[in-house]
């Protein structure tokens, strides 16, 4: 029995020395953007510089290049990571004994791709379709110079989009996805270019998912945890959020009203509202106006109706933005058929010193084990201020509505506690629901009021 092992071992080990086995030498990112570049820099190909980036593209590449192949990755060989401005020449290692595989990532401009690959005005307009939504455009190349046979070159174009992601949080402007993203874009594009079935010189459109933020106040709250994703029918928003239990809600557009309290005796009014009144009477330009929306709940068969005071200088309205002021106070309304179920005040541009963001940590939004700190000789400190806040009573109880920076994401408190978490731009795409004692009632009422149309530009103040 121990001679058969012996043998047995000795054929393994004769036929593993034999074996032809592989390596990835280089991978190489080339960038065009610098401090100079007008608009956001692009750091997205700097994650190659870090050790953990490295260490899962090289699992997830040689497994690929293991199946194409057919051949024994020598994972032990040391890749040759680099990071590159555009003009520098990639220094390539070359192996004697085993066959190699490399990869260049070029990041390009929307013109160079035109110019390479349209070919009259049709492709152009085709093409430009694509890059409207585009963070980022990739030239990616392969290179696989086996022992035996001829080498093998192959390139594509790779347009990288950003989708809205299950993931929550502040969304970086510098990087076009996630350190997790950045490898399954790395890995999708050379299973493509791998495929004997797709031509050189593709173009391929890759989603990304965003690169968030770590912080210091929510991010306990949803990381790890499953969001509710809405889908969307014709007008209707339908969210399960149990297996016996549905929303389906609509969300109409605000219209306008405009409001003629010139002549009105204000007396009875609270001191805000008499001031904002008389503010509004000196500078004889201000209008008041109610922004009102509708909402309909099918299933529960309840119609809501919102609406918000504000007072405009029509001086300001250029067709895009105006200078508004929210009237003070809980003078804003949400009704429920034709019962009022709340009342709230509207606050803009409020700080929250204790909260922070950490510029230099960077996940998914989903998974705090991908997180990935990066370099930043100067860490950016900003005071976080939400710019825009409900705050009032509904169903007799307090409630608040906090608007993430860019409205990336909303928090639903109520009662004192936080019940909800809810991202999408006029309404719910994702939302995550930590109290699960909420009422079906509750939580369409909650969801509406976060969603409620506003203009949240800088134009807004506080009176």
């Amino acid at each position: 029995m121990r001679l058969f092992r012996l043998i047995a071992f000795i054929i393994f080990f004769c036929t593993s020395s034999n074996a032809q086995s592989f390596v990835i030498s280089d991978i190489t990112g080339i960038s065009f953007r610098n401090e100079n570049y007008i608009g956001t820099i692009n750091k997205t190909l700097e994650y190659l510089k870090y050790t953990p980036v490295q260490q899962k593209l090289l699992k997830e590449l040689y497994t690929v290049c293991s199946k194409k192949w057919n051949l024994l990755p020598d994972t032990s060989f040391t890749t040759q990571f680099q990071v590159l401005k555009r003009g520098s020449v990639p220094n390539i290692q070359k192996t004697k004994n085993q066959s190699a595989f490399s990869i260049e990532l070029m990041e390009i401009a929307a013109a160079e791709l035109l110019d390479a690959v349209a070919k009259d005005v049709e492709d152009v307009q085709k093409i430009n379709a694509f890059l409207r939504s585009t963070t980022a455009t990739y030239q990616i190349s392969i290179q696989y110079t086996p022992l035996e046979g001829s080498p093998m070159q192959k390139s594509g174009y790779f347009l990288v989009q950003r989708r809205p992601g299950i993931g929550f949080g502040l969304y970086s402007p510098e990087y076009d996805t996630s350190p997790s993203g950045f490898q399954s874009l790395l890995q999708k594009a050379v299973e493509i270019l791998l495929d004997t079935t797709t031509a050189s010189s593709t173009i391929q459109v890759v989603g990304a998912q965003p690169a968030v933020y770590a912080d210091n106040f929510m991010m306990s709250y949803y990381a790890g945890k499953t969001a509710i994703q809405t889908t969307k029918n014709n007008a209707y928003v339908q969210l399960k959020l149990a297996t016996d239990n549905m929303l389906l809600l609509r969300f109409d557009s605000s219209r306008f009203f405009g409001l003629n309290i010139e002549a009105k005796k204000i007396d009875h009014f609270p001191e805000q509202i008499r001031k904002a009144i008389e503010m509004g009477r000196k500078n004889r330009s201000y209008q008041f106006a109610a922004r009102q929306q509708e909402f309909r709940s099918v299933l529960s068969d309840n119609n809501y109706f919102s609406s918000i005071i504000e007072m405009a200088d029509p001086v300001f309205l250029d067709g895009y933005s105006s200078y508004l002021k929210y009237l003070p106070d809980n003078q804003h309304v949400l009704l429920r058929n034709n019962d009022t179920i709340a009342r709230f005040k509207i606050t803009v541009w409020k700080a929250y010193p204790e909260r922070k963001f950490y510029y230099n940590k960077l996940y998914n939004g989903v998974d705090t084990n991908l997180m990935l700190e990066v370099e930043m000789p100067k860490l950016r400190t900003t005071e976080y201020q939400t710019p825009q806040e409900f705050e009032g009573v509904i169903f007799e109880k307090p409630f608040k509505v906090i608007a993430a920076p860019a409205f990336t994401y909303r928090e639903i408190y109520f009662n004192n506690h936080l019940v909800m978490l809810a991202k999408g731009f006029s309404y719910p795409e994702y939302m995550i629901l930590f109290d699960t004692k909420l009422s079906a009632a509750e939580i369409e009422a909650l969801l509406i009021l976060a969603f409620i149309e506003t203009e949240p530009m800088m134009g807004f103040k506080n009176l």
